[in-house]
């Protein structure tokens, strides 16, 4: 009994692995930009979500010029979704040396606790 509790433990560990990366929409784009790219970009998202009158047509963007990438998220949508404000942004993430862009269209909505989520 003590030695299926921990492989049960760790089944249900790995069966959920596939739900969480279902959960990222930016997997794949993300994991090709180092570390200095994908710190820039994470901070424009964040960036443009607390900006105080985000409408559509706000946007940021971001540019490495040590690696050649660079990337733009602009608010296309404004809705409210199960009382929360939300907004759809466009992201587009130029990776050097691939072609066409990685373009991502997300939801990001206002939680309760104060944290911008992905809703879609």
């Amino acid at each position: 009994m003590r030695i299926i509790a921990p492989l049960a433990a760790a089944w249900l560990g790995l069966a959920a692995l596939p739900a969480a990366a279902q959960v990222n929409p930016f997997r794949g784009a993300t994991t090709a930009l180092g570390a200095t790219d994908s710190a820039m970009f994470w901070s424009s998202v964040e960036k443009l979500n607390r900006l105080p009158d985000l409408a559509v047509g706000s946007s940021t963007s971001w540019r490495d010029s040590a690696t050649g990438s660079s990337g733009e998220n602009r608010v296309t949508g404004v809705s409210r979704r199960n009382g929360m404000t939300c907004h759809t942004v466009r992201h587009q993430l130029l990776i050097k040396g691939r072609t066409p862009p990685s373009v991502f269209n997300v939801t990001w909505c206002l939680a309760p606790d104060g944290a911008w989520k992905i809703a879609s």
